[in-house]
């Protein structure tokens, strides 16, 4: 891989053959598109290709962006939720149209009873908002939490729902259904 380092946009990083169009369109964000500070690793067929970071890490500190920048990050898992959603309906464990409160009874607080899974997925079933401070605890806490209107809907809906009554034995999450169908070990999914 080729070494990247744009003193125009403090962006620099490691990039593979073939794979310029992608730097290049990396530090075009940084040239007036308004980008703070990023990072991005694009990988093809299990091997690194692009490896960049630039900008600033936090603006209040002046911190510059590095290469082990932790950052917060928001709605990266909806893609792979989706995923294994879709796996679970293909293989017969959900059924998109029927209410969330099939697989999480809790769910049914407020009203939200007849709500269908394809809803709460889709961010129509008419919760949109969290009212008030929410803990961790609250979050953990299955029963509380849906007692409140949440517009974390997808990731919350997605890891609650449980599918003990479609399946025989003990509680089964959608999480627990994708490990099954896919092999992952639950060490690797930590």
């Amino acid at each position: 891989m080729k070494e990247v380092r744009d003193y125009r946009t403090g962006v620099e990083g490691f990039v593979a053959p073939g794979f310029l169009p992608c730097a290049d369109a990396f530090r075009k964000n940084f040239l007036g598109d308004g980008e703070l500070g990023a990072a991005c690793a694009i990988y093809r067929k299990g091997e690194l290709v692009l490896d960049m970071w630039g900008g600033v890490a936090r603006r209040s500190e002046k911190k510059i962006w590095s290469r082990d920048s932790i950052v917060p990050v928001f709605s990266v898992t909806k893609g792979v939720g989706a995923i294994c959603i879709l796996h679970l309906v293909r293989a017969g464990l959900l059924e998109l149209d029927r209410p969330i409160a099939d697989y999480w009874p809790e769910f049914e607080a407020h009203g939200k009873g007849r709500v269908t899974v394809r809803e709460g997925l889709a961010h129509r079933a008419g919760v949109p908002v969290v009212d008030g401070h929410v803990s961790l605890a609250d979050i953990q806490d299955t029963r509380t939490f849906a007692d409140r209107d949440h517009g974390i809907a997808f990731a919350y809906v997605r890891n609650r729902m449980n599918l003990k009554n479609i399946r025989d034995g003990p509680t089964y999450t959608v999480i627990d259904a994708l490990h099954t169908a896919i092999g992952l070990d639950e060490k690797a999914a930590e």
